[in-house]
């Protein structure tokens, strides 16, 4: 029975102190119902004592709904509610026969509140007090000085009875309203889930529709292959192509982080390149590489910001028989003749910091029949094998070595095959990607 209207609107903003306050308002409400109840017993038994202490208590533990209301520090509020509870229980007892009092049992509904409405702290501390207090009675006893039984003696298998049943009662109560709350902070926790899971799938499709198409690339490199596996739906490893004035690029992006961070630099990545190419002309490999640095730099302003997020990349510019490369931090790798060349980027990263950089161009000639890959760390930073080791630029080579010797269109499961026995049931460490063209 959660009461909304106890609820101040500004804690619906902020599920977990919602939920918190909505359990308190159950819990004290329900606590002052068990109150008014055993007034009418304390009427019907003659405790008279019990007719002052439980309406007041009762009358108190409504009003702590309205401090709620006022927005009221909801830890000031979880204490005084059982330090009134604890006070009542403390009364009854020396004034019900002391530690023989059937209201003795209730010492455990102290810290059992302050467990439900704070935290364990409060909780350890409620008990050592609700523990002195079980000692007090029992010295009182030792002392032979037991406070006398005040209710009408004739009437004692029934107030046990309804005291007992009333504290076996409301810890079920406040059970079962601990878990409609639970059950419904993972409902709002799922919903929550479902209704991010489902705008990042969206923004998958948005990503995919950046990056370049199957047809694209057919056009451009008839042989090809692309192995593309985000770990978190979408990626923050891209890739991108251009054609203009009889060259073909083609690069392999992995930017910092992955999943939604990732993507958004990927977006990034991906415009200020077509920006390059296509607005500011720029043709030649390291000039290329050198301009993003500089254009994603301005964009994140990082000479001024705490943004210091960039990218590894490998670009490659064909020409008629021949084709530049320039990298940051990534290597190239290709065959000629089925022997295995690598070609190393440059040891900094585009952005992370606003310090220029000159980038190198690499060129490789008399291409034809030369296969190439372009790789992100994905692959090789990936953990498996009988010892959960990574996959190593080593193993890399390796497998690339034996993709080559085998045809060209089955490379891409071929490379699946190995990554999916290496990986097991790890689980995967880092976006995938690896690009590879036959010229």
């Amino acid at each position: 029975m959660v009461l909304k209207n106890f609820i101040p609107s500004e804690y619906k903003k902020n599920a977990a102190l919602y939920d918190r306050a909505a359990l308190m308002v159950n819990v004290v409400l329900l606590t002052a119902l068990i109150a008014s109840s055993l007034t009418l017993l304390g009427l019907y038994i003659e405790y008279k004592f019990s007719l002052i202490v439980m309406p007041i208590s009762g009358i108190c533990f409504a009003s702590l709904p309205l401090l709620i209301k006022r927005k009221v520090n909801l830890d000031f509020i979880g204490n005084l509610f059982v330090l009134i509870s604890s006070i009542v229980i403390v009364l009854m007892i020396c004034y019900s026969g002391g530690i023989y009092s059937p209201v003795t049992p209730w010492i455990a509904a102290g810290p059992t509140f302050a467990l439900l409405v704070n935290n364990r702290k409060s909780a350890w501390i409620w008990s050592i007090i609700m523990f002195m207090a079980i000692c007090f009675f029992a010295v009182l006893e030792f002392l032979e000085q037991t406070p006398a039984i005040e209710y009408n003696q004739e009437t004692k298998p029934l107030y046990y009875f309804v005291v007992y049943s009333s504290l076996i009662f409301i810890m079920l109560m406040i059970n079962l309203i601990f878990e409609k709350n639970k059950k419904d902070a993972l409902l709002k926790v799922e919903e929550a889930n479902k209704n991010i899971t489902a705008s990042i799938n969206y923004a998958r499709r948005i990503q995919n529709a950046i990056l370049p198409s199957s047809t694209e690339l057919n056009k451009m490199f008839p042989e090809h292959f692309v192995m593309y596996q985000p770990k978190d739906i979408i990626s923050g490893d891209f890739y991108w192509t251009a054609h203009v004035e009889g060259k073909r690029f083609i690069a392999a992006a992995d930017c910092t982080g992955h999943g939604v961070p990732g993507a958004l630099m990927s977006m990034i990545g991906n415009e200020l390149l077509n920006k390059i190419i296509f607005e500011k002309k720029i043709y030649s490999a390291e000039k290329i590489l050198n301009e993003l640095h500089n254009d994603l730099c301005f964009a994140f302003k990082q000479s001024a910001s705490e943004v210091k997020d960039g990218m590894d990349i490998l670009l490659c510019v064909f020409s008629t028989n021949s084709v530049e490369f320039s990298g940051a931090k990534n290597s190239l790798y290709y065959f000629q003749n089925r022997e295995l060349h690598t070609i190393t980027g440059n040891r900094e990263a585009i952005g992370g910091d606003n310090l220029s950089r000159d980038f190198k161009k690499h060129e490789i000639p008399n291409i034809s029949g030369t296969t190439i890959y372009l790789c992100s760390d994905g692959l090789q930073d990936q953990f498996g094998g009988d010892k959960g080791k990574k996959f190593t630029i080593g193993k890399l080579k390796k497998s690339l070595t034996e993709l080559n010797n085998i045809e060209f269109n089955t490379q891409k499961n071929k490379l699946e095959d190995i990554l999916r026995d290496w990986k097991k049931e790890e689980e995967q460490t880092d976006d995938i990607l690896v690009l590879g063209i036959k010229i």
